[in-house]
């Protein structure tokens, strides 16, 4: 499961809890990022830092632009579930399209 703009990270944690699935989140504000680890220090995770990196059972959160990441389509076609909720951009040439994302979704 991918979830494009994680934000704090509820939907890959509920999803990760309720399926014992493996879920990928990817975020650019710095403060959603900073609440998420402190969140899950206080719930006792153990937490592994590693280039912007963030694991703990099968829950990775990476801070970054999603536009930039390298990996964004390979990581799109090879999810079940991809979330895109809130687009905070205007949709242009460089934005995610969702005729793109059914492109590679469903070839």
């Amino acid at each position: 499961i991918i979830d494009l703009g994680c934000g704090m990270g509820n939907v890959l944690s509920q999803l990760r809890m309720a399926y014992s699935c493996c879920t990928y989140g990817i975020e650019m504000q710095d403060k959603c990022i900073k609440a998420v680890k402190l969140m899950i220090c206080e719930a006792g995770y153990c937490i592994n830092f590693w280039r912007a990196l963030m694991v703990v059972n099968s829950i990775t959160i990476e801070y970054g632009n999603m536009l930039e990441n390298p990996n964004l389509w390979q990581l799109i076609s090879d999810a079940n579930v991809v979330f895109v909720n809130n687009l905070m951009f205007k949709a242009t040439r460089k934005s995610l399209s969702v005729i793109r994302i059914k492109e590679i979704m469903f070839p």
